[in-house]
């Protein structure tokens, strides 16, 4: 769905801001700051003597759009996400070829631009995880290219009963194949995740450190005689948020990785599944995988929820990591895009905009 029409929002910071969701229930809040010549420091200021609104909008709405920001480029965001907790644990072990480009933030996922993106949470394969996730557009692109999100409160009402309770007693087995260390250079863009090297997954090339990170992170590492890394993963299907006290969908199981668009009609990619001894998927942690009826049920169900809407250059866009799953449109031309993982935290001060 992709709309833009609006439905104006009474908040903490009304007479400062504009605020308004888009036409649907589940929407994100948007939120247009309405001082005149703010400065990308001076914005950073004002967000951070605001910041505890700002998380209680975020748990709210489950997603906060800043609009048309003065944040301009890496190094301005890598500033603005220093108002916030950082996810400690970076990207290590991180599924999506990118890399590092500011400080704490990162370039979004470098997949073929032909591709979409599926939903999913970020690193909703790996037992811990950012607490949210922001987004930062500096240059939209020409054609296409939207940050895609869908609630996951609205999702799990979608979910049967039958599959559900399936995914509660099973939980969920997740394998990753990681090519030889060197073979892929992680700043190109890639047309499967298989083709990530597992000295960029893991910003090593010493096995023994790898090892070491996947027990601290429940993974199991598997090293193949090609040179290649197997992981393997498993863990529940559904995570309990630490605030909200509700229970969410968290995993990867929906994405076929057999005939993802990741990859698809790919000659390459099909060699490279020949030789795994576990392919690269997701399963129920039994091993039997999802029917084809059940899978294209959760993709409709995703679908019916997804929204999406063209980024502007500035917008930030904060995710409560476990409410709202996202992902990407394809696209046509440039693109720029950047992303930071957060933690949780309370914010250092608490006053409210005056109204």
């Amino acid at each position: 769905m992709n709309t833009e029409a609006r439905i104006e929002v009474q908040t903490p910071f009304q007479g400062s801001a504009e605020c308004w969701k888009i036409d649907h229930a589940s929407s994100p809040l948007f939120v247009k700051f309405t001082g005149e010549g703010l400065s990308s420091s001076e914005f950073v200021d004002l967000i951070r003597d605001q910041r505890s609104v700002l998380d209680a909008l975020v748990l709210e709405h489950g997603g906060v759009v800043l609009r048309e920001t003065p944040i301009g480029d890496a190094d301005q965001f890598n500033e603005f996400s220093s108002a916030f907790p950082q996810y400690d644990q970076g990207y290590v072990g991180g599924a999506g070829p990118r890399s590092s480009v500011s400080g704490n933030v990162w370039e979004a996922t470098k997949v073929d631009p032909r591709y979409k993106i599926t939903i999913h949470q970020e690193m909703a394969y790996m037992a811990n995880y950012p607490a949210q996730i922001a987004f930062h557009c500096a240059k939209p692109a020409g054609e296409g290219g939207e940050t895609i999100v869908a609630s996951m409160t609205e999702f799990m009402k979608a979910i049967p009963a039958a599959l559900g309770k399936r995914l509660r007693e099973h939980g969920i087995r997740g394998v990753r194949n990681y090519a030889p260390a060197h073979e892929a250079d992680g700043k190109k863009t890639v047309q499967h995740i298989d083709e990530k090297s597992w000295d960029e997954v893991f910003d090593t090339d010493v096995k023994s450190e790898v090892d070491q990170i996947c027990s601290e992170k429940g993974m199991e590492p598997i090293w193949n005689e090609d040179g290649t890394l197997t992981l393997v993963t498993y863990m529940d299907a559904f995570t309990k948020h630490p605030r909200l006290g509700t229970e969410f969908y968290r995993n990867i199981i929906h994405i076929n990785f057999a005939d993802t668009d990741l990859g698809r009609d790919d000659e390459g990619q099909k060699e490279r599944v020949s030789k795994q001894k576990l392919p690269t998927g997701y399963t129920l942690g039994d091993g039997s995988p999802l029917s084809d009826e059940d899978r294209a049920g959760l993709e409709t169900a995703l679908d019916e929820v997804t929204l999406a809407w063209s980024w502007k250059a500035g917008d930030i866009m904060l995710l409560d990591n476990l409410q709202m799953g996202h992902g990407r449109n394809p696209y046509v031309g440039e693109r720029e895009t950047f992303v930071v993982l957060l933690g949780d935290g309370p914010a250092d001060n608490a006053a409210p905009l005056a109204a």
